[in-house]
């Protein structure tokens, strides 16, 4: 189970440090107990989805992809979870790119809207690196 409170940092949501499996072709599953939320997803080429997380929804996170939950309500956002016991997680791989390539920020009428993040720097998909 994980919970993410609310609240913006200027216009973004607070998100989850986000992560990829060590072991990439883990997948993961995400079951939303209560709370309004984003699963945002990238994988390493720079294609990113944002799946929202509805009542008694189920996401998916297929394996290669890169993600992190995004609390876009006014209440925490709790989540059961759950992936195979050898997948370990690397974070630093969001960390070198300077976040995932898009952002979740308040669209000013009470929801949410996906933007280009300005501090991201392209993945190589060769080598990990960022350029």
């Amino acid at each position: 189970m994980s919970t993410l409170y609310p609240g913006k940092v200027g216009d973004e949501f607070i998100f989850t440090r986000g992560h990829i499996h060590a072991v990439s072709d883990r997948p993961e599953i995400y079951v939303r107990q209560s709370g309004r939320g984003v699963m945002l997803m990238e994988l390493e080429d720079g294609t990113v989805r944002a799946e929202p997380m509805t009542p008694n929804s189920v996401v998916y996170v297929a394996p290669h992809w890169i993600h992190r939950s995004v609390n876009v309500g006014a209440e925490p956002l709790i989540t059961l979870f759950c992936y195979p016991a050898d997948a370990g997680q690397d974070y630093a791989i969001i960390e070198r790119a300077g976040g995932i390539r898009d952002l979740i920020v308040d669209d000013g009428t009470g929801g949410w809207k996906q933007v280009p993040n300005p501090r991201y720097r392209f993945r190589s998909t060769a080598t990990g690196a960022t350029e």
